[in-house]
């Protein structure tokens, strides 16, 4: 049946928009395979820069209290630097696979989703990574920037609409 719907749409020309649920449904996915990967990651990072900067800190002085407000900055460092890493790699894994010949996340491939430009051709990484970056506009305001969708006749988030992408049903 899913080989028929798609033969009508491409015969007229008629493209299949993503709803709401379905890229819900994507996002949750995704989140999932994020956290799943970095989460492991965290103690050991945590670790490994912990003692890296521990190690590589001169004390002058053998006052105890001064060393130990001094690991517990190294430690919020160490967390600083893991949260950047979880941001990069998150950006890279949205933007690199939506750019992609898949077109699409994981979770969005799931489900039978692809992102493309808004003449149906694959997005570049640049682009994408517009799309990515423009998710914190979308949210930034209770999330009306993702609300868009369900009033725009191409059911465009915010930052589709800012990086020219659609994403439809395959």
């Amino acid at each position: 049946m899913e080989s028929t719907n798609q033969q009508a749409t491409e015969s007229t020309g008629q493209v299949n928009y993503a709803g709401f649920g379905k890229r819900f449904a994507a996002m949750v996915i995704d989140s999932v395979i994020v956290i799943f990967f970095c989460a492991p990651l965290q103690n050991q990072f945590y670790k490994y820069t912990s003692w890296y900067l521990k190690r590589s800190v001169k004390f002058g002085s053998s006052d105890y209290e001064i060393k130990m407000k001094m690991f517990d900055k190294i430690d919020n460092l160490s967390f600083i630097c893991f949260m950047l890493f979880v941001a990069i790699a998150t950006w890279c894994y949205y933007a690199g696979m939506e750019s992609s010949p898949w077109r699409a996340t994981l979770g969005k491939k799931l489900l039978g989703l692809e992102v493309t430009d808004e003449d149906g051709d694959r997005i570049s990484f640049i682009q994408a990574s517009g799309r990515y970056f423009g998710k914190i506009l979308s949210g930034m305001i209770l999330y009306f920037g993702y609300f868009a969708m369900l009033v725009s006749p191409t059911k465009q988030t915010w930052h589709d609409g800012m990086s020219g992408c659609i994403v439809k049903e395959k």
